[in-house]
C-alpha cells in the first residue's frame, strides 16, 4: 500500500514538475510560480518520505530545467525548496 502511494505521488510531483517547466518556457511565470508555491505547501506539510519525493523529483527537475534555461532558482523557488535545492548542490559538490 505505501509503495503504490509512493509510485503515486512520485508521477504526480514528475507530471507536476513537467507541467512547472512548460510554464517557465512559455514565460508564464505566474503561472510557473503557482505550480511551485504548490510544491512548497505539500513540502512544508509532508512527512520525511514526502519531502524526500519533492526534493529528488520536483525540485531536481524543475531547477535543472531553470539552470538550463538561465533563470536564476533563488529568484523563482520558495524558501524551503530553495533550502532543498541548495542541499542537493552542496551534497554534488558543485
Amino acid at each position: 500500500m505505501v509503495k503504490h502511494i509512493s509510485k503515486s505521488l512520485y508521477r504526480r510531483l514528475q507530471k507536476l514538475a513537467e507541467i512547472t517547466n512548460v510554464f517557465i518556457e512559455m514565460g508564464r511565470m505566474d503561472r510557473a510560480s503557482k505550480c511551485l508555491i504548490i510544491a512548497e505547501q505539500l513540502f512544508v506539510a509532508g512527512n520525511m518520505a514526502m519531502k524526500n519525493i519533492i526534493s529528488n523529483v520536483y525540485v531536481f527537475s524543475v531547477s535543472a530545467y531553470m539552470e538550463a534555461s538561465h533563470i536564476d532558482v533563488q529568484i523563482l523557488m520558495p524558501v524551503n525548496l530553495n533550502l532543498a535545492y541548495y542541499q542537493q548542490v552542496n551534497a554534488s559538490g558543485v
